[in-house]
Formats: structure tokens, C-alpha cells, sequence
């Protein structure tokens, strides 16, 4: 089968179990009961905890020592840990299956699993980590699939940039060396990824090599860690309960997993320190994303006094069950701070530079050209900042990219990217069973000298290296030889004759870099008294599918041979499937803080395929990110959709959308600038959909006597010849609501629509405004414009604004950048709505959907979601609900802003 050389992948299918892309992984016990996700974190029906933290162990413990630990979970059950991620993963699933045939798609037999490099942790077996974790994910789903294989999430990261994101710099068809940065709630991965001479992945052969891979339990829960004791002991005056303090955090280490066994451990006193200490770390993570979200200059010297700072909450007393609180104010300087001395200096620089050298013989002195970027943590844009001051060596002719897409979905989406590459290389796909890091062998013969041999390979097909002390060299595809003894030959300056030591190390000639050594638990083997030797030996290693390798020592070969087998230890490389190509793969992101499931089969790749040579295909994935969000969002699921009937609703979505926008913005600026227009006559009972809002466009049309530049460009689509295809589309639109047949070209209508938009558009912005406040002593404000801009939060383009008005958190506006102008949209659009009824996914944009000032009902949906919030049916929207019917009334006026100064905030 031939491959295209552009599979469109841009907009692959995310499942949303729980309406929400990301689901929290959390669980919470009631008696066998259990809620997951946000559920989790609402759901308080008895006393028992609110678990977040499972992941973590998942690896951590053997699969013995996770089935057979017991918690107690709630107060009449107790679970394992891999019980625990079976109730959580089993919930995803079952909801996702649901989804899915409710869709038309049948659930997939393999499954495709993110899985962290393996964890480097202080005092454990590297590898261990990984095998341990694969083995109880494989118990965790048994039932569910047929074939369940893994991909770290860092190469995810790298197949979403490349293919699913397109990137220029990555399409340019040039060779490149990428570092890829996964910086999550649990891990820091880190990677090091050369690419073919044409920056490609291709069916000839995987032609993107992973050089190096080091992974560090130092990410989200890490920083709000250190956070919290920074916190803690700026609080805490008594210098014995500061001591005290600081013994007990050593003692348990990370508090992000803490298990039931380890608190039994714990006296009264220091089981109220956890529990408080539990709580700081709860309010200091969204002390955190309230912070980081306040702030518009990242630089390393920036002034961040007028930066919103955060009240949390300290026990007086943190060895007491029971204590007063003390409030502390933690300042987005103080974050800064932290992150750099506590996290930055402390952990991740050291691992990003031991993944860049471990590369750097393999790179052969070639720079890195490109740092990618993945991720909710690298929200704190100081990342980037620090990478280009502190690794400027490394880095001084790299770009580094950052992407306007939802970080928490990056990894589901490069997941089901790697499907559709394993579908077209028949299960190969472009990572499967390849080493991170080089593999080098150190040997020491009766404690002599350390020698560093070169190494002749015996079987056919495995890599020849010239390198002293090299077995493989990085990127190594070892499909061929799982289970299969791989033998090197190699000559001693001595025999040992009383003992090898051997050191297997991952990119290092250092055998007390203990980070580096892969059999740190046993490195020598005793020679047997009868063993005779040659003029060389032979080494031999081998791997099984889940990388747990066995290395042999074999003497006298061609004599009186004896053989020494080695304790088995754990080799650095990537899951080996042994199943060809699957007709569907689902993508599985079981991350530390938030999990994601995709989809791709076989009806999608032949429609993306099919897709890739379509330019109507192609230029709407272009205006996915380019159109305001209320409309790039539907359009961005559309172009997901491979089933005839999905297709069919989010075609109409996103055509109702568009209208919807070109109607009430050009009318917010038409009555901005006409004081005698009553909005109210306008809206008799209406309900948004395509034939009101078509109506209301031409109504509005004719209302545009004072010419208002913005809504004149976009009005101008009625005088249009495409109009009348609008205008058919609207009428058959109406058909499929009726399950009647309708015969809409959706591309070409919502093309039209979308590029009319675009044009419109040119030089303004949809966008709300944050953190206003008055500047200094003088006169004005401050703050920033966020752009509402392409399918998905976070929504990364920003401006610094100054002007001499202050703005509501909740009102939209289109802005004018360069003239210093801005629209109100509000009542029409309002930003946060449903998060004033303490509604999870309520912070986002909320669109006018009913509209009936005769009896001051007023409905709005979710831009995102779809759900429904009235108006008058809340007593906490009553002020929201009296403002909307003042200014449909007519008794408020729509005033447009001017005067304003908006400075593009660069990356």
C-alpha cells in the first residue's frame, strides 16, 4: 500500500466520555460505588478521600506488590491500585464505547497507550518503572482489547507537530533535530528526535530516530509542592515546628502519593500535618492557574507588581487536626521565584541537558533545530525563557515553538496520529520497538582496569559500531531480534578468571552516573573454576517485547564453552507489537492529571487520505485557526467526522454558527453607532437556527443605514451571488432536522462562509479582557485582550491594552486593534456564564440562543458543550438577566470603546 505524502490529520477524532476532551484522573469511593473525573471532586456522599495520584504508583509497585496493597478506599471497601485504575479506566472506556456506536463507530479492538519515559527515580532500578507500569496497564484493561501496545508520550508530541498541527517549520521539507518537551501534572519527558533529509516519516522505513529520552517526576504537582512549602514555612514562626515541618516532608516525600500504608506509619500529629498539607497543596494549584493566567509579560526581568496575587489558606498549627487559619498572599513574583531556584534549577535543567548530551554523539554536531512543546504545565511560559537564557549552548539555533491548540489533548491527538502511521506500515508504525538511548558496555575483568571494547555484532542485521564501547546506537529497531539471543563478540586485555563486572549503560561512558546504568542492582557474574577461555568473548543479550533484557557471558567459544547468565534488568525502548495493522485503533492518554481518548480507523485514514488531495478539505483545516472560536469550534469537530450523519449535524453546527456571528456582530455595531435602533423589535420569541438567522441577517441589512464599517463587510455576503447557495443551504438544512434527506455541499458553503468571515475580519479581533486595573496614581486602565481565536482553549494570542475604560471578566467584544476600538457583543456573546452557577466547564463562551424580551426569557449555550443556561431560572444571574433585558429594551445602550492602545504580546 502506498502512502500519500500528506495524510490531512489535522483534525483527529477526540472522544469526549464526559462532554470534555480531558477528563480529571481522579476517582472517589462511596461504599463499591465510584465516581471519576469531575464527578470525583463533587462528590462527597461519605468521608472518604478523592484519589488523584494512582498513576504514579501504577509504576512504582511490581504487579504483584499493586494487585495484593489494599486501601482502604471508603469506609466499606478497599481497592488495589491497579483495581483502582481498572474502575477509572474501565469508566472512560465504557462511556467512550457508548459514544462512539451511538455515532455510528464500532469500538476498537487495539489500543494505543501513552505511557511516560521510563522514571528516572533516586534509588530505583532504571527501567523498572516502565515494566512495572506496562504490566499493570496491561492487567488494569484486560478484557478490553486485543492488543494493547504503547508509545511514550514524547514521540506522541513530536507525530501531533509534524502531522497533526502541520507546522511550517516542520513542512518545510527539510531535515531537522527536534527536542521535544512533554511537561505534564506527573513528568517531565524529554526527547531528542532526528528527522529524515526531508523532515518526513515515510513507509520505506521509520526515518525519524528517538536519539535520547530521560524522563523526571518534576511537572505540575512537583511545582505546587514547593510551592506549598514555601508557603508553609514563610507562615509558620515556631523554629522547632519548622524543623519538625521539614523532617516529615522528607520522611514522605512526594504528598502526590502518599499511599493508605504509608499514612498507617504516621502518628496522630503527623496524619494531621498530611491532611492539612494536603489541603495547601489543593489551593495552591488553583492559585497557581489564576496567577499564570494574570500574566502578560513572561520575561525573566519583567515587573510583575500589578500581577494579581492569591490569598491561601494555612494552618496556624499544621500538627493539629483542628486549626486557626492564617492567610498568606502568594505573588506571581514569589512564583517566579519558585519555579526557577526550586524546579527549574533544581530538576529540569539538569535532565533536559542529560537528554541533549546523551544525543549529541549520534547528532554527529548537528544543532537542534526545533524545540517542541507539549503539555498543561508550559503554561508557565517561563519554561521557554529559561530553556533560551540558561541552554543557549544547545539551543542557539533552535525555534522554539509554542501552539495556540489545547496542550491537555496534544498527546490523544499524536496518539491517533501514530495509528493512522501504524495503519499504512501495517502495524510498524514509526516507534514501535526502538531504543531511546545509545547502548554502551563497560568491562572489567578481576577488578582491573575498566575496558571500554569495540564490539563486533555476530548476527546478521544488527547494526556494526565502531565506537569503543557501543553495543547499539540510538534509534536501534530490535522487532527482529525480541526473544532472539543478540551476540557481539569482543576482545579482553585479560580473562576474567575469577569475575566480569559489566556495566550496560543508556548514552554515558560513566559507570557511577547512576542515573545512567541499567543493571544497577547486580553488575557482576562469577566465573565457574572449570570455564577455559579464547582470544575473545562473547556478549549476548536478550530482549523480550516489554524490555526486559537478559545479558549472558560466554567463554571458550570454539572449546569447552561455558556460559554466564546476568540478573535480567530493564533496556530503554519503546513497546514491541507484534500484531499487523488493525481496521481501528483507539488512542489512550492515561495521564497524571487529566486522561484523553481518540479514535482512528480505517474509514477515517481512507478519508483523510481522500482528503489530503481536496483542496476544500484543506482550506477549511486552514480556517480552523484562523476563524473566531465560536465558529472555528464546530468546524474544527466537523472535519473530524468520517460518518455521514455527524457530518451532516456539525455541518449544520458550524453553518449556524457563522450566520449566527455575522448577525450579531454586524447588529452590536450598527446599534453602537444608530442610538434610535430598538434591538428589541427585532427579536419576536426568536430561536437560533439557520432560517432566523438568515432573516435576521437581511433584516439587519436593511438596517445598516449608517454603513458601519465592519458590519457592511460582513453584511455584504446578501448581495453576493453565493447567497443564494446560502440561502438553499438554509432550506435544506431545515430537511435534516426532519430526518429528511438534504443535499448540502457543507465544504463549499461553510469555505465560503468562512473565508467571507476571515476578510471581514482583517486587523480585528473576537476577544474578552482580563485583569484590568487602574494604572498607578494616574488616570486609565491596564490589562490584557485575550483573542478568542481557533477550535480550542488556551487561547494563546494576547495584547497588553491600555485605555481609559474598565471592562467586565464577562463581556465580548470585537476589537480594532490598530484603530484603538472595540464592539460590544454582549448581550449576544458572554464570556464565563455558566461558571457563575459553579458549573465545571461553565468558564467559556456562552451564545444567545432564545431571545424573547415579552417575557424576559433569555437562553444561552455553550459554545463548546452545547448546554443550556436560562437566564431568569437562576437567582445568581439576575444582575446578567436585568442587564440583558435593559439593553434589548432599549433602556441601556450599546457604547462602543475608543481611544485604546493594544500591543501584541509576543511568545
Amino acid at each position: 500500500m502506498s502512502t500519500p505524502k500528506k495524510l490531512l490529520i489535522s483534525q483527529v477524532k477526540i472522544v469526549k466520555p464526559f462532554e470534555q476532551a480531558a477528563t480529571p484522573t481522579k476517582i472517589r469511593y462511596s461504599g463499591k460505588r465510584y465516581f471519576i473525573g469531575a464527578d470525583a471532586e463533587l462528590a462527597r456522599e461519605d468521608s472518604s478521600g478523592c484519589y488523584e495520584n494512582f498513576k504514579v504508583s501504577v509504576g512504582r509497585l511490581t504487579r504483584q506488590q499493586a494487585q495484593t496493597a489494599l486501601q482502604n478506599v471508603s469506609s466499606r471497601h478497599k481497592r488495589s491500585v491497579v483495581g483502582m485504575t481498572k474502575d477509572f479506566l474501565s469508566e472512560i472506556l465504557q462511556k467512550s464505547k457508548h459514544k462512539l456506536e451511538a455515532s455510528g463507530d464500532n469500538f476498537p479492538k487495539k489500543v494505543l497507550v501513552a505511557e511516560p519515559l521510563s522514571i528516572e527515580e533516586a534509588g530505583e532500578v532504571s527501567g523498572q518503572w516502565l515494566s512495572n507500569y506496562r504490566a499493570n496497564i496491561r492487567t488494569a484493561l484486560d478484557g478490553w482489547f486485543d492488543d494493547i501496545d504503547f508509545l511514550p508520550e514524547p514521540f506522541a508530541v513530536f507525530q501531533y507537530y509534524r502531522y497533526g498541527l502541520n507546522h511550517p517549520l516542520l513542512n518545510d521539507g527539510n531535515k531537522h533535530v527536534a527536542l521535544v518537551l512533554d511537561f505534564g501534572g506527573g513528568t517531565l519527558d524529554v526527547s531528542v528526535i532526528e528527522t529524515t533529509s526531508t523532515g518526513d516519516i515515510s513507509h520505506g522505513g521509520k526515518n525519524s530516530r528517538p536519539l535520547s529520552a530521560k524522563s523526571v517526576a518534576a511537572a505540575g504537582f512537583y511545582i505546587n509542592q514547593r510551592l506549598a512549602e514555601d508557603i508553609l514555612f514563610s507562615a509558620l514562626q515556631n523554629k522547632e515546628a519548622k524543623t519538625k515541618a521539614r523532617k516529615l516532608i522528607a520522611k514522605i516525600g512526594s504528598f502526590q502519593s502518599i499511599s493508605d500504608e504509608e499514612k498507617s506509619l504516621l502518628v496522630e500529629q503527623e496524619l494531621a500535618f498530611v491532611e492539612n498539607f494536603t489541603d495547601l497543596l489543593s489551593q495552591v494549584e488553583k492559585a497557581k492557574i489564576r496567577i499564570c493566567n494574570s500574566i502578560s509579560d513572561w520575561s525573566l526581568a519583567a515587573n510583575l507588581h500589578g500581577t494579581i496575587s492569591h490569598l491561601v489558606r494555612v494552618a496556624e498549627d499544621p500538627f493539629a487536626p483542628v486549626s486557626r487559619q492564617i492567610e498568606v498572599q502568594l505573588r506571581a513574583e514569589r512564583l517566579r521565584e519558585v519555579f526557577e531556584s526550586r524546579v527549574w534549577v533544581e530538576k529540569l535543567r539538569s535532565a533536559i541537558t542529560n537528554a541533549i548530551e546523551r544525543a549529541q554523539k549520534e547528532l554527529a554536531g548537528q544543532p537542534i533545530s526545533v524545540v517542541l512543546l507539549s503539555g498543561g504545565s508550559t503554561n508557565i511560559r517561563w519554561l521557554k525563557r529559561l530553556l533560551e537564557r540558561d541552554l543557549k549552548q544547545y539551543l542557539n539555533d533552535a525555534e522554539v515553538l509554542e501552539i495556540s491548540e489545547n496542550y491537555q489533548e496534544v498527546v490523544a491527538k499524536g496518539l491517533a496520529i501514530e495509528c493512522a502511521r501504524q495503519f499504512y506500515t501495517e502495524g510498524d508504525g514509526d516507534f514501535g520497538a526502538v531504543t531511546y538511548n545509545r547502548l554502551n558496555l563497560a568491562l572489567r575483568p578481576d577488578r582491573k582496569d575498566l575496558s571500554w571494547c569495540r564490539f563486533r555484532a555476530i548476527n546478521e542485521g544488527l547494526p556494526q559500531c565502531d565506537d569503543e564501547g557501543t553495543l547499539l546506537p540510538s534509534a536501534t529497531s530490535l522487532r527482529s531480534f525480541l526473544n532472539v539471543p543478540m551476540k557481539w563478540k569482543a576482545r579482553l586485555g585479560s580473562a576474567p578468571r575469577s569475575e566480569l563486572e559489566y556495566h550496560y549503560l543508556k548514552s554515558s561512558f560513566d559507570p557511577t552516573d547512576v542515573d545512567s546504568v541499567h543493571n544497577i542492582v547486580d553488575h557482576a557474574v562469577r566465573t565457574p573454576k572449570e570455564a577455559t577461555f579464547g582470544s575473545s568473548v562473547e556478549v549476548e543479550l536478550t530482549v523480550r517485547e516489554d524490555g526486559t533484557a537478559t545479558p549472558a557471558f560466554i567463554y571458550g567459544r570454539g572449546k569447552r564453552e561455558t556460559r554466564v547468565e546476568g540478573r535480567p534488568f530493564y533496556l530503554d525502548m519503546t513497546f514491541a507489537d507484534t500484531e499487523g495493522a488493525r481496521d481501528a485503533y483507539l488512542g489512550l492518554d492515561f495521564g497524571t492529571a487529566t486522561s484523553a481518548v481518540s479514535l482512528v480507523s480505517s474509514e477515517h485514514i481512507s478519508a483523510y487520505a481522500q482528503r489530503s488531495r481536496d483542496k476544500a478539505w484543506l482550506g477549511l483545516g486552514d480556517l480552523v485557526q484562523e476563524l473566531p472560536y465560536p465558529i472555528a469550534h464546530p468546524l474544527g469537530v466537523y472535519i473530524t467526522q468520517t460518518d455521514t450523519r455527524q457530518l451532516e449535524d456539525y455541518g449544520r453546527a458550524t453553518l449556524e454558527a457563522a450566520l449566527t456571528f455575522i448577525a450579531f456582530v454586524s447588529l452590536s455595531e450598527i446599534a453602537c453607532l444608530n442610538k434610535e435602533l430598538r434591538i428589541n423589535r427585532l427579536f419576536k420569541d426568536f430561536r437560533r437556527s439557520a432560517g432566523p438567522l438568515k432573516h435576521l441577517i437581511q433584516e439587519v441589512q436593511r438596517l445598516n443605514t449608517t454603513h458601519s464599517p465592519l458590519a457592511t463587510e460582513l453584511l455584504s455576503i446578501v448581495n453576493k451571488e453565493e447567497f443564494s447557495l446560502i440561502d438553499s443551504a438554509v432550506t435544506e438544512s431545515a430537511k435534516a432536522k426532519h430526518f429528511k434527506k438534504s443535499m448540502i455541499d457543507y465544504n463549499h458553503i461553510l469555505s465560503i462562509l468562512g473565508n467571507h468571515i476571515k476578510r471581514a475580519l482583517a486587523g480585528r479581533n473576537l476577544g474578552v479582557f482580563e485583569s484590568t486595573s487602574k494604572k498607578g496614581f494616574g488616570g486609565g486602565y491596564q490589562g490584557l485582550f485575550r483573542c478568542l481565536e481557533g477550535s480550542n482553549s488556551p487561547f494563546v494570542k494576547l495584547y497588553d491594552y491600555e485605555g481609559p475604560t474598565d471592562f467586565s471578566a464577562a463581556e465580548v467584544f470585537v476589537a480594532d486593534v490598530s484603530g484603538g476600538q472595540v464592539i460590544p457583543l454582549s448581550p449576544f456573546y458572554i464570556w464565563g456564564l455558566g461558571s457563575q452557577l459553579g458549573n465545571r466547564d461553565g468558564y467559556d463562551l456562552y451564545c444567545a440562543d432564545m431571545i424573547n424580551p415579552s417575557t424576559e426569557k433569555y437562553v444561552y449555550f455553550h459554545a463548546q458543550q452545547g448546554g443550556e443556561v436560562s437566564l431568569s431560572e437562576h437567582e445568581a444571574l439576575k444582575d446578567i438577566a436585568a442587564y440583558v433585558g435593559a439593553l434589548l429594551s432599549g433602556n441601556e445602550e450599546l457604547a462602543p470603546g475608543s481611544g485604546m492602545a493594544f500591543d501584541l504580546r509576543h511568545a
